[in-house]
Order: structure tokens, then sequence, then C-alpha cells
């Protein structure tokens, strides 16, 4: 990949990071979102739409093992 493509895909990753409230722990599903906008040639509204997807998609949760 095109380091330009890695710059422009890591700016929208951040942004829809930001956009979403800086959640922690979803770092790949936003450079997936990102990904599929800055490759596929995605609009600005649509990014609105992977922030969103991303936004509502299920969180990861802490292990409930106990540790003996």
């Amino acid at each position: 990949m095109a380091q330009n493509m890695q710059d422009r895909i890591r700016e929208t990753a951040y942004l829809m990071w930001e956009q979403d409230g800086r959640q922690e722990g979803r770092e790949m599903d936003y450079w997936l979102a990102a990904e599929q906008s800055v490759v596929g040639g995605k609009t600005k509204t649509t990014r609105k739409k992977a922030v969103a997807a991303v936004s509502s998609a299920p969180r990861k949760r802490a292990s409930s093992k106990k540790i003996s």
C-alpha cells in the first residue's frame, strides 16, 4: 500500500476515533472503517455512516475470568 494511502487511512481513522468520543481498544474497527472509506473512494457522508457503524458495534468487555 502506498505511503500516501496509508497516511490518508491513518488520518481518517483518527478523525473517526475523535468523532466517536475517543474510545479505547477499538483501533482495528476504526482502521478498517477508514480503510474501506479511503480505498473505496467514499464520500464524507459515507464516512459519517462508517463512524456511526463503528459507534454502534458491540464493545469488547473485560474478561470475567478469575485469577487464582
